[in-house]
């Protein structure tokens, strides 16, 4: 068997595709009748080996030009039918981390604009819900920690706030109590009118806001129908006698415009805290002072 082997053509390529092998072309020599001689020229493959292996490279470069294309166009299609699916996806996610932000550009696939459209009917009914409940749960926190009347806090709220200072000495080193009571009042709500008593009540809780807004840390409540206290950390007995004239001063305002008369009066009650009373213990001796200055008279 004769070995074939082409310049540039892999002998790979070759041993692939066979050529099977031709006739020759065979020519006699003759002289005057006279036969000197015969040609026999045999074909060689070689050209035949070398155009096909030009054809199959220049098709094998086409080919894999065009699957390179086609690839590239087949991954920007995808992206993009994906693109929609990807934003859905981030809608989703939103909605799951509390974000309920209402996409107004949607998928151009009907399917898709579909779920588009019900991911923002969802996301605006579950941000509606949790408004309302947290509405709800504020309007319950007001109910349980405010009093109605005056917006200021209660007694539930003043307790547990007094509490919690006295349980943490490092905010709560010194300071004082005040007690304030309207005496009375219940003869003057008789006499003059639960619109007037109400009235006589949210007056003085804007007067004892307006003092303590000043102080730092401050916790006012109303603590019972005719009685507020507040609890002023870190504050010396010079200070808090300071505040008891000004609030002094501003009830006597209440008898001068005629919002309180002689049916009833105000009286205050300060003790100073040190570090060393319970909550129970401070509240008796704060109480002891209010009724030492009802004793005293109006």
């Amino acid at each position: 068997q004769t070995v074939i082997s082409v310049k540039n053509v892999p002998d790979w390529f070759i041993n692939f595709i066979p050529l099977k092998d031709t006739a020759g072309i065979q020519q006699i020599i003759s002289s005057d009748f006279v036969q000197l001689g015969r040609i026999v020229v045999n074909p060689h493959p070689g050209l035949a080996y070398q155009e096909l292996w030009d054809t199959f490279t220049r098709n094998t470069w086409w080919l894999l030009s065009v699957a390179v294309i086609s690839l590239l166009a087949f991954m920007i299609l995808i992206r993009q039918l994906l693109k929609p699916i990807t934003t859905l996806k981030k809608q989703a996610e939103q909605i799951a981390n509390g974000d309920f932000t209402i996409h107004d550009t949607l998928p151009s696939l009907p399917e898709l604009k579909k779920v588009g459209e019900t991911m923002n009917r969802m996301s605006a009914k579950v941000a509606s819900m949790l408004a309302a409940q947290t509405e709800l749960t504020e309007r319950m926190r007001k109910r349980a920690y405010q009093d109605v009347l005056t917006g200021l806090n209660n007694r539930r709220y003043f307790a547990e706030q007094m509490d919690h200072l006295l349980k943490t000495p490092e905010e709560f080193i010194s300071g004082a109590l005040m007690l304030i009571e309207i005496s009375s009042f219940k003869e003057y709500n008789q006499q003059h009118g639960y619109v007037k008593a109400d009235d006589l009540l949210r007056k003085t809780a804007e007067i004892l806001s307006g003092i303590c807004a000043s102080i730092q840390g401050v916790c006012l409540a109303r603590v019972s129908g005719a009685s507020f206290s507040f609890l002023a950390p870190n504050t010396t007995l010079k200070e808090i006698k300071e505040y008891a004239n000004k609030l002094q001063s501003q009830f006597e305002s209440l008898h001068d415009k005629g919002s309180i008369d002689n049916v009833a009066s105000i009286h205050m009650g300060i003790t100073c805290y040190d570090g060393s009373q319970d909550g129970t213990e401070l509240l008796s001796m704060c109480d002891m002072a209010l009724r030492a200055s009802q004793v005293k008279g109006p």
